[in-house]
């Protein structure tokens, strides 16, 4: 009985059944971390080719995709909102002629009105591209439209307009509407999440090779001398805040050596990630301090929307994620698990294939195409201009030039009409002309063209053909033609004994251009290598070191050399032509007296002078006014 007191109830069937599985259940465990991923050794390259295609994602695409569209469409759009603007840069040449590029001299000018329309399709289609409307299409049109514009006046050419065609003809080929777009929301078959690293490692490489070959360029003669910005920059010396700072030549050389760091650095502080920040600091400071001071375009926009591809792919999707729909970022665990290392090698389809060898075989094309000027051409690049495009010479001279252009033509017929004409002898055929550039194209065309060759030698085969006479005989056409590169002393560009005019049009080599002299032994003492570094100019007034009394006294000294270049053109012309088809006789004083005739009745034309008596009225009323 009093066992029975002490043992506890019988419990029920349910009581039961829970006691026994208290009584099986295991200890709580401590949760275990994931098991470890493979790792892969060897075969490194097989391994790097299958990792291409690896996924990342798409989001940093669309992310440039509607950067880079909304800068084009802006760009565009001003020439299609300002009529005046296109007229001005294509339509103001009094006989509508435009320069064109090597192998594309088959591109002709539209009308006004049908111009305009391309500019407005144009700027469509950007508008497209920015929201991935019909994306490949409007790619397309785009290209076409800007390409255009572009390959029709050559005197337009700028570094930054080549850069922005070749990205605008690779994204055709990219899947930038993949999402964030209107064509991933009409038609899910173009929604495309995730997209090769390929791609990505891809546009990191074109832009590198750009900064690359922009910081290897400056390594010449003249920019280590702080040329030409030590003349550029005291011009800006009215802008508010830095005015002062433009003109002290320390800040030349400043800029000069850390803009050549900045373009050779700027590619590996992007690609690792320690350096990232520092890299994207500095391209956000050299970019915007470039736009201002220089004010070069969209260059500067479109580099430092490109930078957003140096960014962790999947940033604009996990910023939208995190922020906007308040959710973990969906590709977190997916990307932790793909890693180079933890890639096994696959075998590549055929697409796969395609897809490397055209990336590999578009970047040994980028590589190569700017060395052309190394082993294709002679001479100094920067002077004869051969290989100068598409190379990424950008802000690397100052070249003023002053041009005469003289001619000789057999035929006295061709003669009647030309403005510029005056005879030799008026006892034998043929007649002596001077061009004047007025009449054939504009100030911006002229300004251009003196200093590129293959701008003045087309600009001679047009005059040629134009007055060929209608017996079929063609004129001679000579250039004698001076420049000042980079402040250096004013020396002869071209040979102004050889007939340009019977060169042929784009040619290997240009035999009238000159050679340039060496850099005279003054000009070395502005390396800073050869300075006297006793550190005065830190405790030397800013007056003493104010280049803008230098850059007023070199441009006035050039502007004096050039006129009085310009002026004996016509002696050394005359006397070149006398000893080629007069035999030397002394027809000179005619050829001359005719010469200084004209140019002084096209003075009088230009400057006419009041009557006699109206002019004594007006010294009158200036005489009282005092």
């Amino acid at each position: 009985q009093m066992k029975r007191r002490t043992q506890p109830p019988l419990a029920n069937a349910k009581d039961k059944a829970a006691i026994n599985k208290d009584n099986n259940k295991s200890p709580p465990q401590t949760p275990q971390p994931p098991p470890p991923q493979q790792v892969y050794e060897g075969r490194t390259l097989r391994r790097f080719l299958t990792y291409c295609f690896e996924t990342d994602d798409a989001s940093y695409l669309a992310f440039f995709r509607v950067l880079w569209g909304f800068i084009m469409f802006f760009d565009v759009l001003g020439y299609c909102a300002d009529g005046v603007k296109l007229q001005r840069m294509y339509f103001k040449s009094p006989v509508e002629f435009t320069f064109k590029y090597p192998g594309w001299d088959w591109v002709y000018l539209l009308p006004f009105e049908q111009f305009r329309i391309l500019t407005a399709v144009t700027c469509l289609a950007a508008f497209f591209v920015m929201i991935g409307f019909f994306y490949r299409t409007n790619a397309t049109i785009f290209l076409l439209g800007f390409g255009y514009m572009f390959l029709v006046e050559s005197t337009h050419y700028l570094n930054h307009i080549y850069l922005v065609l070749v990205i605008a003809f690779l994204l055709i080929f990219l899947p930038c509407n993949g999402c964030y777009s209107l064509d991933a929301y009409l038609f899910p078959s173009c929604r495309q999440d995730r997209i090769p690293k390929l791609v990505l490692f891809f546009l990191k490489a074109v832009l590198v090779v750009v900064y690359a070959y922009a910081g290897v360029v400056k390594m010449n003669e003249d920019w280590l001398r702080a040329e030409p910005l030590r003349h550029w920059l005291p011009k800006r010396h009215g802008y508010p805040g830095i005015g002062p700072w433009m003109k002290w030549e320390p800040t030349a050389y400043l800029m000069s050596y850390s803009g050549m760091l900045y373009d050779l650095i700027v590619g590996p502080l992007l690609l690792i990630e320690q350096t990232f920040w520092l890299g994207f600091a500095a391209t956000l400071f050299f970019h915007l301090t470039n736009k201002f001071i220089f004010n070069i375009g969209i260059f500067p926009w479109v580099m430092i929307a490109s930078t957003t591809l140096f960014f962790e792919p999947g940033w604009p999707r996990q910023y939208i994620d995190h922020n906007i729909h308040l959710r973990p970022y969906r590709f977190q665990e997916t990307n932790r698990k793909i890693t180079f290392r933890t890639t096994p090698i696959k075998p590549l389809t055929k697409k796969q294939i395609l897809a490397l060898v055209a990336a590999a075989g578009f970047l040994t094309l980028w590589i190569a195409f700017p060395l052309r000027n190394y082993w294709m051409y002679e001479g100094d690049v920067t002077w004869n201009e051969q290989g100068h495009n598409y190379s990424w010479r950008m802000k690397l001279r100052d070249k003023q030039c002053s041009c005469g252009v003289f001619g000789y033509h057999a035929d006295i017929d061709a003669a009647v009409g030309h403005p510029d004409a005056f005879r030799l002898d008026p006892n034998r055929g043929g007649f002596a002309f001077s061009v004047n550039p007025v009449h054939w194209l504009t100030e911006n065309q002229w300004s251009k063209i003196t200093s590129r060759p293959w701008m003045l030698e087309q600009f001679v085969h047009h005059i040629a053909a134009n007055l060929t006479s209608s017996r079929g005989v063609r004129p001679e056409v000579y250039l004698d033609c001076w420049c000042s590169m980079n402040f250096r002393p004013v020396e002869a560009f071209t040979n102004s004994t050889i007939n340009v005019a019977a060169e042929p049009l784009f040619p290997w080599k240009y035999t009238w251009i000159t050679e340039p002299s060496p850099l005279p032994a003054e000009l070395l003492d502005q390396y800073p290598w050869n300075w006297n570094w006793t550190f005065a100019w830190l405790t030397t007034d800013a007056k003493d070191l104010d280049t803008y009394v230098l850059y007023v006294k070199d441009i006035a000294n050039q502007k004096a050399e050039f006129k009085r270049r310009l002026d004996d053109a016509a002696d050394r012309f005359a006397d070149f032509i006398i000893a080629k088809h007069f035999g030397g006789q002394d027809d000179r004083f005619q050829f001359l007296i005719e010469y200084r005739w004209r140019e002084a009745m096209e003075h009088a034309a230009a400057h006419p002078q009041p009557p006699p008596e109206q002019k004594q009225n007006q010294n009158q009323k200036q005489k009282q006014k005092q």
